[in-house]
């Protein structure tokens, strides 16, 4: 027999036994999380500390000597964020909320790692309050309301689709009027909330963060009152009369009979909401100004005018006009009713002037007076 051959053999044989040795010798160690501990999926608010136990993972004949976790986060792929060491370690997620992941490995005494099925891994979803919205709709203000209603509110999480941890969000009113005693429904642990006794005018800021951290996001309530100041019905009767000829009809060719008006500034609203309209006067209808674009029958802002240009058929016509305001987009409205007469003065006027119509003063000077 040929002597290399069987040296061959010897040498093959001596290592397939050295071999089978090591493998008999020294099983690789196993990674385990201790779910008590830490579970395999959880939510924590961003600023958070979470504490990962690997106490479960062994090795079957020896001991473990090393504990290595790798931070992930998904942005996308799977991006390294981070190495922590230990068997019990933590690890503070005061970055970017997301989905992050998080895999074991360990290390036997015979300086061996685990296999890459032997790991271990957890998830934890970073989360922070995305945006605030009005509850059904993704609209995240500002949202205008009249006095007395009520707002249901929803706070959305990121990363998309995962759960705040329990407990919450929490929800705060940042600000309100000085004299405001507006309230929430839940302060904790809930998505949604109501906001209750929005009654003064003006701004009310609310806000929803994730634990203790100053982070969250914010929506603005603006509570607009709609009210009409001039012409206003100070007597209480319904209808303002006309003692200085403000709503009569003056001696110009054509007839022309101007109101000025003048809406409450809410504070917050915005001006050019305010809408304003007012009984024709037979035939005749009235023209404001400032208006709406490609309205001029509808008035906008605090302080618009209206004119009405011409007589009308009959004089039944007349009498009592109302003035009705109202904020776009807004259910509450206020109106006033005010005496329209055609003036006594006027030189095209031919029908009689019965004294108890209180339309004595003349026009020119209400208007010089007014516009003071």
């Amino acid at each position: 027999m040929n002597r290399r051959f069987l040296t061959g053999v010897v040498i093959l044989a001596c290592l397939t036994f050295s071999v089978g040795r090591v493998y008999a010798w020294n099983q690789t160690p196993i990674a385990d999380i201790n779910d008590s501990n830490t579970p395999y999926s959880q939510s924590v608010c961003v600023g958070e500390t979470v504490v990962f136990d690997g106490s479960d993972s062994y090795d079957s004949d020896g001991y473990i000597v090393a504990w290595e976790w790798y931070v992930w986060v998904w942005i996308g792929y799977w991006e390294y964020v981070d190495t922590l060491s230990g068997e019990i370690t933590s690890y503070d997620f005061d970055g970017i909320a997301g989905e992050y992941y998080i895999d074991l490995w360990v290390q036997d005494n015979d300086d061996e790692w685990c296999l890459w099925e032997d790991a271990d891994w957890c998830y934890v979803d970073v989360v922070e309050v995305d945006n605030v919205v009005e509850s059904g709709t993704m609209d995240p203000g500002p949202l205008y309301v009249c006095p007395n209603d009520t707002v249901d509110l929803e706070a959305k999480p990121y990363p998309v689709g995962a759960s705040f941890p329990t407990g919450e969000p929490n929800w705060t009113i940042e600000s309100q009027p000085s004299d405001a005693n507006a309230s929430l429904t839940d302060t904790s642990g809930s998505t949604t909330t109501t906001v209750d006794n929005l009654s003064v005018p003006g701004e009310y800021i609310v806000n929803a963060r994730c634990c203790c951290v100053d982070l969250g996001d914010s929506i603005t309530i603006t509570v607009v009152k709609v009210e009409i100041t001039y012409p206003d019905d100070t007597n209480g009767n319904g209808i303002i009369d006309d003692p200085e000829n403000e709503f009569s009809f003056n001696t110009a060719d054509p007839a022309v009979l101007q109101i000025w008006c003048t809406a409450f500034n809410s504070p917050g609203a915005d001006a050019d909401k305010f809408r304003w309209t007012i009984d024709n006067i037979g035939t005749i209808r009235g023209k404001w100004n400032p208006h709406v674009a490609g309205d001029e029958y509808t008035g906008k802002g605090l302080n618009p005018t209206v004119t009405f240009k011409g007589m009308p058929n009959n004089n039944s016509d007349f009498g009592g006009k109302t003035i009705t305001l109202r904020y776009e987009g807004l259910s509450c409205t206020d109106t006033e009713t005010i005496e329209v007469f055609f003036h006594p003065l006027a030189k095209n006027n031919t029908g009689p002037q019965p004294d108890d119509i209180p339309n004595t003063i003349d026009l020119k000077e209400v208007v010089i007076k007014k516009r003071q």
